[in-house]
């Protein structure tokens, strides 16, 4: 996996924990909310069943309304309504419910049971959410419907729905924008370096990484690369210049042996004197290729590290050996 490839599939992690994050908190939200309504329901109910004497049996224990002031305020905020043979009647009806009537639940609560069953219901005409419960009892075959608008909760969810989506796309953008500077200015610089490496593995010695700037690593990178590129090939000149210097260097001893012994074919060293003068310029041309592979040795050890030793040279014999050799 290449690195850029990397970078999107973390991005892509840290958006999806962004996103996970943001529904465990609607989540949280919406649910401390609803259970605060379940909460101030059954601290009404005690209020609702002492509001209908006539639905209480027998032998259930009875608030005492003096210790509970304004008790219609205390359940102003919540929907009553009685059920009888079919027929309800809306004892009280809250402000946040817009007229609206809550559905009846499914499951009822029988009076004087200590586990009261919660539901979440519709409107009979509209959108809206309720938490009602439904408060049966046998003995006055009638019910009670008293439920709680879940307005309130549903605006304060959407609101920070909405608030979540607008910090995840702002955070998105911020992403997306840091992605995009770390990919051109972080990892566009390695890119070029790979391309120039591969052009010149193809042949093409020229190349070189275009633009290395800002003092990034990857900018960095990039112009080592160029600055090695250009000293390889600046070694590369200099050994062929060095090897078309010693080529030229062997030819004058080589030419010198391959003309005494043309002349010597030819029957020109007859005498012994000339035999002698072409012996002795085969020597100083043998000679001078051995100094020429002395150089050569001495010029790879140097190579290697080893130090530069210096001597005089007599240049009037070497003028002379010249001259005689032309």
């Amino acid at each position: 996996m290449t690195l850029r490839r990397r970078l999107y599939f973390a991005a892509g992690i840290l958006v999806a924990i962004v996103s996970l994050l943001g529904l465990l908190l609607l989540r949280s939200v919406e649910t401390t909310g609803v259970d605060q309504i379940d909460q101030q329901l059954r601290t009404a109910l005690p209020v609702v069943i002492s509001l209908d004497p006539p639905s209480k049996p027998p032998g259930l224990p009875q608030p005492s309304l003096s210790h509970v002031p304004d008790n219609n305020s205390r359940i102003s905020a919540f929907y009553v309504a009685m059920i009888s043979k079919g027929h309800r009647t809306v004892l009280f009806n809250p402000l946040n419910g817009g007229g609206a009537s809550p559905q009846v639940p499914g499951v009822a609560t029988i009076v004087g049971s200590k586990v009261i069953k919660i539901s979440t219901v519709g409107s009979l005409s509209g959108s809206a959410q309720w938490r009602a419960v439904l408060i049966s009892s046998p003995s006055q075959h009638r019910e009670l419907v008293v439920a709680a608008s879940l307005a309130q909760v549903d605006a304060t969810a959407n609101r920070l729905r909405l608030a979540v989506i607008v910090a995840g796309l702002v955070a998105l953008a911020v992403l997306i924008a840091a992605a995009v500077w770390v990919v051109r200015l972080g990892l566009r610089p390695i890119a070029d370096v790979t391309e120039a490496a591969d052009a010149i593995a193809g042949g093409d010695r020229t190349r070189r990484v275009v633009g290395p700037e800002g003092g990034t690593e990857a900018a960095h990178l990039a112009r080592a690369f160029n600055l090695m590129l250009d000293e390889q090939q600046s070694l590369e000149s200099r050994l062929r210049q060095f090897v078309a210097d010693a080529s030229h260097e062997l030819r004058t001893p080589v030419s010198v042996i391959l003309g005494v012994t043309d002349l010597w074919r030819q029957g020109e060293l007859r005498s012994g004197d000339a035999r002698d003068d072409a012996m002795r310029r085969i020597g100083q041309s043998g000679a001078q290729m051995a100094g020429l592979v002395e150089d050569l040795l001495l010029l790879a050890r140097l190579d290697e590290g080893r130090s530069l030793s210096s001597g005089l040279v007599d240049l009037s014999r070497l003028i002379d050996a010249v001259v005689e050799d032309a």
